[in-house]
């Protein structure tokens, strides 16, 4: 770099470093049409603009708006406060919204700036707000391809489709698992997925915040062959132990290299747990279903006790997790 161009980077640094933050421009990524940022919104509501304030002493300008209906979230209070944006804070300008006008808003989600405590933010880092127009939700509600897309929509099927949204997220990655070696990895904002050894290989679980439940433990099948959660080495063997476990007189009826689970943070909970009613029932099975699912493909392996009438286990698996979820409000 020549002196010209050092004494350039400088002054561009002092600029950014010094300069008032009004003056640099908020950089985000479109997050997407409304339905797919509301699932990482906190709250969403319905509400009517009642007044516009401009901003004082360095304070961005705001707007207060009469709760009519809260979509999801905490219940949320009568009246509240959006603040806008000094030029940086990636969020929307308040003073779009007319005095009098209807809206859905996806308030404080990603991409803004943190309100002013214990206020509101809306992000401009994606179509965080609709227009309610005489009973029509308006605006990009569903479109990936066009960001100022124009769609209409009844607000009584708009909320169905806000409730029926399927907000998830995934995860997925390949590992290997030593024979006697618990294997551990965290997913999504509290959850852990492990491998357990036991004495021919592992209890596959996943666990939330609490720790000691096990939230796949209600995968099935519950009897008769082994559960898709116990990967062990026999399972690849025959009866005897004598080869590989293939059709035949000798088969063995267990899981192969493909392992599906299910998962949810209500099991031990509202879904057997102290708080739950009644055993569980397809109903809550499908809601836990719902919620998580997962798949682990064994890849490879090496098995050990292969003498016959033994029962074999692994010495290490290589595999690759697959695990798809229902996503959380961030905050």
């Amino acid at each position: 770099m020549n002196a010209q161009g050092r004494i350039m980077l400088c002054l561009g640094l002092v600029f950014y470093f010094f300069c008032p933050a009004a003056l640099r421009a908020c950089e985000c990524a479109w997050g997407g049409p409304f339905l797919k940022v509301a699932c990482s919104a906190p709250l969403v509501v319905r509400g009517k603009i009642r007044s516009h304030a401009e901003g004082k002493k360095g304070t961005p300008p705001s707007v207060e708006v009469d709760v009519l209906e809260t979509l999801k979230g905490t219940e949320a209070k009568p009246s509240l406060r959006i603040w806008g944006d000094t030029g940086n804070l990636c969020r929307a300008d308040p003073r779009q919204f007319p005095v009098g006008s209807e809206w859905l808003l996806a308030l404080d989600g990603p991409g803004s700036k943190p309100a002013m405590t214990p206020d509101h933010a809306l992000s401009l880092c994606g179509q965080f707000w609709l227009e309610v127009r005489e009973g029509q939700v308006v605006g990009n509600i569903d479109s990936e391809q066009k960001s100022s897309a124009a769609q209409e929509t009844p607000l009584a099927r708009f909320r169905e489709r806000l409730k029926d949204y399927s907000c998830r997220e995934s995860f997925a990655f390949t590992a290997e698992a030593s024979a006697g070696k618990p294997f551990l990895r965290y997913f999504g904002a509290h959850f852990a997925f492990q491998l357990k050894p036991v004495p021919q290989g592992w209890l596959l679980s996943v666990t939330d915040q609490r720790g000691t439940e096990d939230i796949s433990r209600l995968t099935p099948p519950f009897h008769s062959v082994p559960n898709p959660r116990e990967i062990e080495g026999w399972h690849f063997r025959n009866a005897d132990n004598t080869g590989p476990n293939e059709p035949g007189d000798k088969n063995v009826n267990a899981p192969g290299a493909i392992r599906t689970f299910i998962f949810s943070p209500e099991v031990g909970q509202t879904i057997d747990g102290p708080a739950a009613r009644s055993k569980p029932d397809e109903k809550d099975m499908e809601r836990i279903r719902q919620f998580g699912q997962g798949t682990l493909t064994i890849l490879d392996y090496r098995l050990k006790d292969l003498e016959p009438g033994k029962q074999a286990g692994f010495e290490w698996m290589r595999f690759k997790l697959e695990i798809s979820w229902r996503q959380a409000a961030r905050p």
